[in-house]
């Protein structure tokens, strides 16, 4: 009787964190200690200050990204260069690491991309 009553405290034990893990949303120590943290890529603050340009990729076309600019007092995120304007005629989406913009803000004037030189 003594070995039954030991027995159920222990198949809580085990029960418990095994539904824990099914719920990706809960914070737990392992969660905690194992965050990645995501890069944003190269952050350009607006020459007025009212808010910065990034590059995300773009939901509309595969393998291409959109200049975006979020304001910095709402957040509001709107595109200001969006992906297909970054595409030539009938050719691949340009790989973008940096870009430039006229003091204006109305133009690009330039993108770059970085490669990485291979071993001969």
């Amino acid at each position: 009787m003594r070995h039954r009553i030991l027995l159920i405290p222990i198949l809580l034990l085990l029960l418990v964190p095994a539904l824990a893990q099914q719920d990706p949303s809960l914070l737990t120590l392992d969660s905690i200690f194992t965050y990645r943290t995501r890069s944003l890529g190269p952050v350009q603050w607006q020459s007025d200050g009212s808010g910065y340009l990034a590059l995300e990729p773009s939901p509309t076309k595969k393998d291409a990204v959109d200049i975006v600019r979020y304001d910095a007092l709402t957040g509001d995120r709107t595109i200001k260069v969006a992906a297909e304007k970054l595409t030539p005629t009938g050719g691949v989406p340009l790989g973008i690491d940096e870009f430039y913009f006229t003091s204006d803000e109305q133009k690009v004037l330039h993108l770059y991309k970085h490669r990485a030189r291979l071993a001969e």
